[in-house]
């Protein structure tokens, strides 16, 4: 899944319980991503995932 450059904040629970995202870019314009945003989302690839959690912390995958 690729974000569009248009969007600049992932809200709480956007993408939560997303048990079939594996895949997700996010462009340089998101700024904020609020927590529990991706709770849930358990099978997103570990590197993806890790560079989530270094921009954005560990809360945005709190369910």
């Amino acid at each position: 899944m690729n974000i569009p450059n248009s969007v600049t904040c992932i809200e709480k629970g956007a993408f939560g319980g997303c048990g079939s995202l594996v895949n997700i870019i996010i462009p340089n314009s998101v700024t904020t991503i609020e927590s529990g945003a991706f709770g849930g989302c358990n099978n997103i690839l570990s590197q993806i995932k890790s560079d989530i959690i270094q921009r954005f912390g560990e809360e945005v995958f709190e369910s």
